[in-house]
């Protein structure tokens, strides 16, 4: 492993946590108290409906966790539970259109507190962050689930 490679790495676990605990913080100070998993599971979810067992494989979290989330947000009219047309025993999960609004509104706050932190640095500072980040998504991928806000707002 190359010295740089170890560098890098090392600039990462000092940068990647500081930034996921701004995210955190801010996910929270919205409105519609949503914690950061529930973000997850709803952007999940808006993209393409599944059952508890899919989205707790998904999202690498133990059954009775993910269960846990679902229940919350059901209860708060975000999720509902069908019966799968395919399989009348099993139950997909589905964003409700409450839960679509509250998707859309999160993420388009977060995106702007996010565009005005970057607007404190100079255009070409903003350019290296965005290849940065370009990078860090080749590495990492967005297989998973990809967040378009033109998909998030259709369903609204």
């Amino acid at each position: 492993m190359s010295t740089r490679a170890r560098a890098a790495a090392r600039k990462f676990w000092e940068v990647v946590p500081n930034v996921m605990r701004a995210i955190f913080a801010e996910t929270r100070r919205g409105g519609h108290n949503l914690a950061p998993n529930h973000f997850r599971v709803l952007r999940v979810l808006s993209v393409k409906s599944c059952n508890l067992s899919e989205l707790a494989e998904h999202q690498d979290v133990s059954l009775p966790s993910m269960s846990a989330t679902v229940q919350t947000l059901v209860e708060r009219g975000w999720l509902s539970r069908e019966r799968s047309r395919e399989d009348r025993r099993a139950v997909d999960l589905r964003v409700t259109p409450k839960g679509h609004r509250v998707l859309a509104d999160e993420y388009e706050r977060l995106l702007s507190w996010m565009a005005k932190r970057l607007e404190s640095l100079d255009p070409s500072e903003i350019e290296r962050v965005k290849q940065g980040l370009d990078t860090l998504l080749h590495l990492f991928g967005e297989a998973r689930a990809p967040l378009h806000v033109e998909k998030i707002n259709e369903k609204v």
